[in-house]
Parts: C-alpha cells; structure tokens; sequence
C-alpha cells in the first residue's frame, strides 16, 4: 500500500502546486462497496497533512448525505428503502452537490466555515454539521460509492472537481469485505444474512455503479491488504 499511496500523494501535491493560491483543489474518489475509498482517502489525507506539516487537506464523504431512517419510513415503499439503504435512491444528493459548489468557489476573506454531515456508524443516521471544512483546508477528497455517477445531481459533481478517480477491485474480494463489515458493524447477525444482503444489495449498487458512472482520469487498483 505504501507505493500507492506515494504516488497518490506526489500527485496530489503536484496538482496542488497548479492551483491558484485562492482555490481548493478538489478530487472525487468513487468506487464500488469494498474497493478500500474510506482507508486509501483517509491513509491519503494522512499522508498530505504531514507533508505540509498543517492539516490542509480534509475528506468529505458521501455517507453523510444518507436519508434518514425516519426519511425512509415516509418513502412509497419503506420496506425497499431499508432494504436497498446505501443505494443511490436512499442518498439525497442535491445538498451534498451544494457543499461542493461551495468548496469549489475561490477563497477571499469572507470565506466562511463550511459544516456538512458524517455518518454516525452507532446511531445508524447522519450527524449534521460534524465536518468542518475551514478556509484553510485546501485539498479535498470527495469519497463515495456514486461520486462519478451521471445520474441526475451526481452528474455535477464530475464538473465541479479537478480530478476523478476510481478504485478497481475484484467482486470476490469485495463481497468477502462487505460481507465481514456487515457482521463486524452489526447490520447482518448471521453469515448467511450478510451474504444475502451483500448479494441483493451491494453487488447489485456495484454493478450499477460500473455502469453508469463517468470514466475517471485515474484507475486505481484496490490492494488485498486495503479495507472499505
């Protein structure tokens, strides 16, 4: 993982060395569920904050704009909703595109804090307003299974970033992730529940996920040892 992420991170500092000094530099990271988005950006964030020895880089991720479980209640079909949650569906993503519109304006000195939510893993809902992204945060990574996808708002966000990337992994090693996150998390009590809910719901966001999502500028191989 480690030549990995060095290329990753010479290639960040480079494109952020391209940048006018009042713009962020944005990159959307996407990839299937269990592809390795949430280590390999975080493990990237790590690694470019220590560079610059200043916490200048932030990762924005696509969990925070889940609807809620009381939002899925009061959908046509709660029952699919629950099912399906984590597919495109069950996202709202016109405030996410919203916060990226505004990570994507040039900083000046009415710049504000820019709030946007995480996903709370214990209460099973997003946490509002628990990322803060600074003025002086200037590199963002935008993570998450639909940030490449061309469905309608998710299309913006291929127009608003400065690179898109794209994690490759084998479905095999992907399902055996899912899978083990799934029981590890407490979503599936069994392992026959988790490979049901892997094989009905996930493999099938994936495979729509390949095909319809916006072709990236850079492939990145998931690695064995990488965990989503």
């Amino acid at each position: 993982m480690d030549k990995i992420e060095t290329e990753l991170t010479e290639r960040v500092v480079k494109l952020y060395k391209q940048k006018p000094s009042n713009e962020r530099l944005l990159i959307a990271l996407a990839g299937s569920p269990g592809s390795g988005k949430s280590t390999i950006s975080h493990h990237l964030i790590s690694k470019i904050n220590e560079i610059f020895n200043a916490k200048i880089a932030v990762v924005l991720d696509q969990d925070g704009y889940h609807y809620t479980r009381e939002e899925l209640s009061k959908f046509d079909d709660p029952e699919i909703a629950f099912k399906r949650r984590g597919a495109p569906f069950t996202f709202n993503p016109k405030p996410f595109v919203e916060v990226i519109k505004k990570l994507k304006a040039p900083i000046n000195d009415s710049t504000k804090v820019i709030k946007a939510p995480t996903f709370n893993h214990e209460a099973k809902d997003p946490e509002p307003d628990s990322r803060i992204i600074s003025p002086y945060h200037r590199i963002i990574i935008i993570e998450g299974n639909y940030v490449l996808l061309k469905d309608e708002f998710w299309r913006d966000i291929s127009d608003l970033v400065d690179e898109k990337w794209k994690i490759k992994v084998d479905d095999t090693l992907a399902r055996e992730r899912i899978i083990k996150r799934h029981i590890a998390a407490g979503i599936s009590q069994s392992l026959e529940e988790a490979r049901k809910r892997c094989d009905e719901n996930d493999m099938v966001n994936a495979s729509y996920i390949r095909e319809n999502s916006f072709k990236p500028d850079l492939t990145i191989a998931s690695i064995d040892e990488v965990q989503s």
